[in-house]
């Protein structure tokens, strides 16, 4: 075995340092690409928008498939501020302020949800914001509808509470009447009956109380 002088083995563990440095900035170099590569392909295959400014608030990135609603293609609002879109400029604010935000906003009747935060470089110095915005208009549409739903029941279920706990039949009337007013979220709510012999006659009203009289 050959033993290799002092200076040598410094020589020999600068040359691997730098050849483990090349092949780690090698690998970076190709997985840097790949992984912009991949959030693109999946920007593009969501309703979202992506987002990334500067200090100043000056686009720098804006890519997603979210974009084309707004009639844009990716790309487009670089060099824009974004302080100039419909997305709440005061959260803007906040977020190039340092703060992490997340709120919502409709637009064109689209429901989006924002998560805004600090972008910062590897000293910890801020140096812009990044952002995702969210097409959750579906997801709005449906708990809704759930919600209307489940009001629903619960007026059904009242009505038959109030059917067996009284038979008279006005107290049932005006209790259901009054109950469908507001579940409808109206301002009156009228019962007729009608016959051969009757043109229609009244027998149960709710009216709110800021209702104009006739």
């Amino acid at each position: 075995m050959t033993n290799l002088p002092p200076e040598n083995l410094n020589n020999l563990d600068g040359q691997m340092g730098d050849s483990s440095l090349t092949v780690l900035n090698s690998s970076i170099d190709r997985l840097l690409p790949q992984s912009e590569q991949s959030l693109q392909v999946v920007a593009a295959s969501l309703p979202i928008i992506i987002w990334a400014t500067d200090l100043k608030g000056t686009i720098t990135v804006s890519t997603g498939s979210g974009l084309s609603i707004w009639g844009l293609q990716p790309g487009e609002l670089v060099g824009r501020s974004i302080l100039e879109l419909p997305i709440n400029s005061e959260n803007i604010q906040r977020g190039l302020a340092g703060n992490q935000c997340t709120w919502t906003s409709t637009y064109r009747n689209i429901v989006y949800e924002h998560r805004f935060m600090p972008a910062r470089d590897r000293g910890g110095k801020p140096i812009g914001l990044t952002g995702i915005s969210v097409d959750i208009t579906e997801r709005v549409q449906v708990e809704k509808a759930l919600r209307h739903q489940a009001r629903r029941e619960r007026l059904v279920a009242l009505i038959g509470q109030r059917i067996r706990a009284s038979l008279q039949l006005n107290d049932i009337l005006h209790t259901t009447v009054a109950e469908l007013r507001q579940f409808l979220q109206s301002d009156r709510m009228v019962i007729y009956r009608f016959s051969e012999k009757e043109r229609g006659i009244v027998v149960a009203e709710s009216v709110d109380r800021d209702y104009p009289p006739n």
